[in-house]
């Protein structure tokens, strides 16, 4: 819809993820967007977009990349703004670092904790708008 609103370039991006919750398979939609974060006990992996936002080229390459998740794995989305808020290191780096030696698994609050991280390195005052969404993949045994 971006594309076809407007002849200037526009630097619109998505990050959308979609989860089967019968076989646990995620698919991660991202259009210039920052990578993603999956928390599985202390190891983080990383899911990046190669591709330029929305607006930017006129022809959009979608191209999802597909993950199995198991109980217990949590996910993190994060936008550019807390990805790109320390200038000593990659937002993949302190990111991951912090999750990975992270005992909570409350998505409400770590959450909270990257956030918090952000605004620390930024001392308060971010330059780019700041969200995390963070999501927990429980199994609920009732539905059997």
């Amino acid at each position: 819809m971006l594309q076809l609103k407007s002849n200037t370039d526009m630097f619109a991006t998505l990050d959308m993820i979609l989860i089967d919750l019968f076989t646990a398979e995620v698919d991660f939609i991202k259009i210039g967007s920052a990578p993603s974060f999956i928390k599985r006990g202390k190891r983080v992996g990383i899911v990046t977009s190669n591709s330029l936002p929305i607006g930017i080229v006129d022809d959009l390459d979608i191209a999802g990349e597909k993950r199995l998740l198991s109980p217990g794995d949590i996910l993190v989305l994060v936008s550019d703004g807390v990805l790109e808020v320390n200038r000593q290191q990659t937002g993949e780096l302190w990111i991951s670092n912090l999750l990975s030696g992270l005992h909570e698994t409350d998505p409400q609050i770590i959450a909270e904790l990257i956030l918090a991280g952000a605004l620390a390195m930024c001392q308060g005052i971010p330059r780019d708008d700041m969200t995390v969404i963070v999501i927990k993949l429980v199994v609920n045994s009732d539905y059997n």
